[in-house]
């Protein structure tokens, strides 16, 4: 999942976005300038440009999709 403006995901933590959500794992975090962390820690701050990598569950995984503009 990518972090943009309209996803409402910026200036949240991982644990903040995902703690509700027990399907879902995070298997890693790429930054706009291309550093790759496996395993981010669950109070990593999210910022525009990151993709968060996860695993899990359909509903679970929707539920954390931005909706249509």
């Amino acid at each position: 999942m990518e972090v943009t403006e309209e996803s409402g995901l910026r200036d949240r933590t991982i644990h903040d976005v995902l703690h509700t959500l027990r399907s879902v794992a995070v298997l890693g975090l790429q930054r706009p300038s291309g550093e790759l962390k496996v395993g981010p820690e669950s109070d990593t701050l999210l910022a525009v440009g990151d993709r968060v990598i996860v695993m899990g569950q359909e509903p679970d995984l929707e539920a954390i999709r931005p909706g249509p503009a």
